[in-house]
């Protein structure tokens, strides 16, 4: 049960991240969280961050990038 409520706290600091990121100045601190819970045995938060951001930004990417993505 505890793995199930870790997973939903990861999730609940994704949903922040994605919301907050537009006003972030400096992503040291999101590099180095990610990093952490990589290191203590949470990989999938890494992963989990980069497709949530990934789906709220995929259309400003694509017409940024000019690709089509």
């Amino acid at each position: 049960m505890a793995e199930g409520n870790d997973r939903k706290d990861g999730n609940d600091r994704i949903r922040k991240i994605v919301a907050e990121l537009p006003g972030l100045r400096n992503v040291g601190e999101l590099t180095d969280e990610a990093e952490r819970r990589a290191v203590t045995g949470d990989p999938a938060f890494a992963a989990d961050l980069g497709i949530a951001l990934a789906r709220a930004y995929e259309y400003e990417g694509a017409a940024d990038a000019g690709d089509g993505l």
